[in-house]
């Protein structure tokens, strides 16, 4: 069975190449492009969780620290991208399981779901 990942990001470059990637390596993808998909987390049950952490009107540390402090959500592993210097202390601050700088090489990426989902 395929590995369900839910990206929230912003970009459309990023969340285009991701689902490009989904396809070559058999993924399952849901895409959003802001916090409000999070209502829907316990139908989506994904295997890991990639969330910006500059999102239009949100910020995605915050809605990973919303997900790790509520003990029906907690479980799902959450990874933090962004292109901030600062991307590591948001992450662990937020109680994310990981984080990827952007840009990100494919090898990154795979690496990464590899380690969490």
């Amino acid at each position: 069975m395929a590995l369900k990942l839910l990206v929230i990001e912003d970009d459309d470059g990023i969340r285009e190449m991701l689902n490009l990637v989904s396809k070559y390596d058999s993924y399952e993808l849901v895409i959003a492009k802001d916090g409000s998909i999070l209502a829907d987390i316990h139908e989506i049950k994904p295997d890991l969780i990639f969330l910006d952490e500059w999102l239009c009107n949100e910020k995605g540390s915050d809605l990973c620290r919303k997900l790790k402090s509520d003990p029906s959500t907690a479980r799902f592993p959450v990874v933090l991208l962004s292109a901030t210097i600062s991307i590591e202390q948001f992450a662990r601050q937020a109680g994310a399981d990981g984080f990827i700088r952007k840009p990100f090489d494919l090898a990154d990426l795979n690496q990464t779901i590899i380690k969490y989902a």
